[in-house]
């Protein structure tokens, strides 16, 4: 085998353990999808307690921290995306104090949803057109 099949073999094994982690976690699913997302330590805690919250193992939660955090990132969009891929037939409602500020999360899902990395983790997940 030659240098660069080697090179595309690894690559080729690197994807899939990055997949496979991605479906079960909810961190490894966002940073799967967002490979240039600027995160601090808060963040994989964070997305660690979003992660149990989605297992079951949190049955209620509130987060409560300063604006520009990146909260509604994990809770409003990557959240509900990982929940569908893992559960298609899930029922998710995103609430907001107002319908624009849903409408807008809702969109972001439906984003996350549409591109090929999420559909390399959940194939199963498709939007009804």
């Amino acid at each position: 085998m030659s240098k660069a099949e080697d090179v595309e073999l690894l690559a080729h094994y690197t994807e899939l353990l990055c997949i496979s982690k991605a479906k079960e976690h909810l961190w490894d699913f966002t940073k799967y999808n967002f490979e240039d997302l600027d995160t601090t330590r808060f963040h994989k805690n964070y997305y660690e307690i979003l992660d149990a919250f989605a297992k079951g193992k949190i049955k209620r939660l509130m987060v409560s921290m300063p604006p520009q955090h990146g909260k509604s990132t994990g809770s409003s969009e990557m959240l509900p995306a990982y929940l569908l891929g893992r559960n298609p037939n899930l029922k998710v409602a995103i609430i907001s104090y107002s319908a624009s500020k849903a409408r807008k999360f809702g969109r972001k899902v439906q984003a996350i949803i549409n591109e090929p990395k999420y559909f390399n983790v959940f194939p199963d997940t498709i939007l009804n057109e």
